[in-house]
């Protein structure tokens, strides 16, 4: 098979530009004009509801030098001007895919694709490390095949997506025809300008693809909402295309209930991408619905020792506050934190006291407590009704922090070993009778709270503190608290509303994370958020009753030991627990949980994945990845290795938390055991199940220390196509 010069150029430079980081796209792409004419309101109506331009805007906060804190702010803003074009590239790909309905001759076929696109796009997952039985006791082998097929799979996962997508955008007749019209191609035969056309408009479509598929393997706190950002985004499209048709008098689409059915039979939920109720299945065969509101406290707790660290550190102050945290099972047990350490040993064969540690950290008694917190979004598209709920919170990554707009469920509450999503909103009445009384003994406040001030080296000025000053003025403070007695439950939702702007504010001055429970002005830990927006926003504390630090850690602190030294007890604590347990603002009934249950560790490493696989003619598929394949094969060289370097350390390290500020720096483990499990975490169990089962210590094995020397180029040989298909 013969290629021009000219063919594989365009393919090279457009398709196969190498490995791209998760956040590393060139962020002016978007504006090139794939299907940036928004003539059918795609375009418009995903930013509305959630798939906005986050990179925008926060490089004109850049531009603007609206910062928080100037030494943080402006890298936090950097980096989430970078990472968040993932959102942009997840929009650009569903414009194009929804624009497709309105193709005069493929419009029937075209809807049928597009759902069962949505389905598998929602189930997507990165693809499981296998790992040979021949290895499974040479734990320095299988570090060394699973970092490889991990790369393998970084490569492959995109070209899958991207053959599926395009037999989506043409359906398999015309793409036969193309593909005949491209491996007939020569010298002597050359393409025409209109298929040259759509060829770099395919190359286009496969950046963004590489983009959102590689985001999804190596970004630890937000991996989980990228592929599956874009099923979400056709779902929402097509109930936008299904309500517009219903308008005109083409009600016998009936796409919605097309949908219902497709995700139904893979055992998930239209209900949680189009409105406000999220159904939830457990693994023990229950199922929860749970409202969302704009503005609801959203809680989780999860396995790993610093969630029960959290949770075992915070306790409500006062008789009445304790009691009703422990009808929640909120009061975490401050010796859980030993049937929850990440350094333990995962043998073949544990012992007694592994067994023990293990029926121990599955009870009730262990597993109770919240460890971390955000706020719920209600989006409503003022065009044709359509609701869609998202989170924000504050929660730290490998680089500088800053809060994440993500989804509820593919996200935040996302399942793991075990999970406990909590949604709560305070009781309008109570919020009223409460908000009135604060007004009246405390009222309107200049300066809100005081921050540490932070040098540029991370250090604290000892003798130099910064006003958190509030973004309400006096006068609107006055009138909005005099809705609390005329309209309680308006005055709760305004409350809502300004919280979850305050939430935004945050996102977009560049506020950082908060390690340690730290003080420094322009960071903030998850719950620390949420109540600073509420002081900015509203001017009221949302804490009737303080809480504090459990007695028996206080003593420990005094005792010096070295696990507390960064912590500052001397400051007010806002803890997920004390912000939840407060009798004076919520009603039992207000408060929803969802246990998701306990999974055997096994289990969670198997549902972490997904294996290849594709809805189209296997030939079809064949010929679209064996044709990328082969062009792909021939760039292979220097341009790419420095971002490879990055991308295999990334692979190795697993969700390593890389801080170089001295004021709360994190180590390692910091992070681990939280619901937000990424494919590498995963990965690196399958390592460490083997290595422990042999005895070896992870990161300590010879051959994982020479991997780590090594500089290796993209494992990617040239190929003729018949290597290629018999590949």
């Amino acid at each position: 098979m013969k290629f021009t010069a000219k063919l594989l150029s365009i393919f090279v430079f457009l398709i196969c530009s190498g490995f791209y980081l998760p956040f590393s796209l060139a962020q002016t792409e978007d504006s090139m004009a794939l299907a940036q004419s928004d003539a059918r309101g795609y375009d418009s109506f995903l930013r509305r509801m959630g798939l906005e331009d986050f990179s925008a805007q926060l490089r004109e906060s850049i531009a603007q030098e609206n910062f928080l804190n100037k030494h943080v702010s402006r890298r936090v803003l950097e980096y989430q001007s970078e990472r968040l074009e993932m959102y942009n590239s997840v929009r650009t790909l569903a414009v194009e895919i929804l624009n497709t309905l309105h193709t005069n001759n493929r419009g029937p076929e075209s809807r049928d694709k597009i759902i069962e696109f949505a389905t598998r796009l929602l189930n997507t997952k990165p693809y499981r490390p296998t790992l040979p039985k021949y290895l499974e006791n040479d734990p320095d082998g299988a570090t060394k095949h699973i970092m490889e097929r991990t790369r393998e799979n970084i490569e492959v996962q995109p070209e899958v997506l991207m053959a599926d997508l395009i037999h989506v955008l043409y359906g398999e007749k015309n793409i036969s025809s193309v593909l005949d019209q491209l491996e007939s191609s020569s010298s002597s035969n050359p393409l025409s300008k209109d298929l040259e056309t759509e060829v770099a408009r395919l190359g286009q479509l496969q950046k963004k693809v590489n983009h959102i598929v590689q985001f999804m393997y190596l970004d630890n706190e937000m991996g989980g909402f990228s592929v599956t950002a874009l099923g979400k985004a056709l779902v929402l499209g097509m109930t936008r295309y299904q309500i517009l048709k219903d308008r005109a008098g083409a009600s016998s689409l009936d796409l919605i209930a097309k949908m219902k059915a497709s995700l139904k039979k893979v055992g998930m939920h239209y209900e949680n991408y189009v409105g406000t109720k999220l159904i939830v299945d457990t693994v023990d065969g229950k199922q929860y619905s749970v409202e969302i509101r704009n503005g609801d406290h959203l809680f989780e707790r999860s396995f790993g020792q610093q969630a029960n660290e959290i949770t075992a550190g915070g306790r409500p102050s006062g008789i009445r506050n304790w009691i009703y945290a422990a009808r929640l099972g909120l009061l975490g047990s401050i010796i859980g934190r030993n049937f929850h350490n990440e350094n333990d040993e995962v043998t073949a064969k544990p012992g007694f006291w592994e067994r023990v540690k293990k029926k121990l950290r599955e009870s009730a008694m262990f597993t109770n407590g919240v460890s971390h917190a955000g706020i719920a979004e209600v989006l409503i598209d003022p065009e044709t009704g359509i609701r869609t709920t998202r989170s924000i919170d504050s929660y730290v990554d490998d680089k500088e922090g800053g809060l994440r707009f993500t989804d509820i469920l593919h996200q935040f509450a996302r399942k793991s070993e075990y999970l406990r999503l909590i949604v709560a909103r305070p009781d309008s009445k109570k919020l009223a009778k409460y908000a009135q009384d604060f007004v009246k003994k405390v009222g309107y406040q200049e300066v809100v709270w005081m921050g540490d001030r932070e040098n540029k080296d991370g250090t604290i000025h000892s003798k130099e503190s910064v006003p958190w000053t509030p973004n309400i003025s006096r006068e609107d403070f006055e009138k909005l608290h005099a809705l609390a007695a005329k309209n309680p439950t308006a005055y709760s939702e305004e409350i809502a509303r300004r919280v979850v702007h305050g939430m935004k504010d945050l996102f977009y001055k560049g506020a950082s994370f908060a390690a340690k429970f730290n003080n420094s002005y322009g960071r903030v830990y998850c719950t620390f958020a949420m109540f600073i927006s509420y002081l900015r926003e509203t001017g009221l504390d949302p804490q009737p009753i303080r809480d504090r630090w459990n007695y028996i850690v206080q003593v420990a602190k005094k005792m010096n030991l070295p696990q507390l030294e960064k912590f500052n007890m001397a400051i007010r604590l806002i803890s997920p627990v004390g912000m939840l347990a407060q009798k004076d603002l919520y009603e039992l009934n207000d408060i929803q949980v969802v246990n998701y249950g306990n999974a055997q560790l096994k289990t969670m490493i198997e549902e972490g994945f997904s294996e290849p696989a594709t809805a189209m003619d296997p030939n079809l598929h064949r010929r679209l990845r064996t044709y990328g394949r082969f062009v792909k094969g021939t760039q292979v060289g220097a341009k790419h290795a420095a971002e490879e370097t990055l991308l295999v350390g990334r692979i190795e390290n697993g969700i390593t938390i890389n801080r170089d500020y001295e004021n709360g720096k994190l180590d390692e483990n910091s992070q681990r055991g939280r619901a937000q499990s990424s494919y590498l975490q995963q990965a690196r169990a399958i390592i460490d199940r083997t290595q422990h089962s042999t005895g070896a210590t992870p990161n300590q094995t010879p051959a994982l220390k020479q991997y780590k020397k090594s500089t290796p180029q993209v494992h990617q040989p040239e190929l003729s196509c018949k290597q290629v298909f018999k590949k």
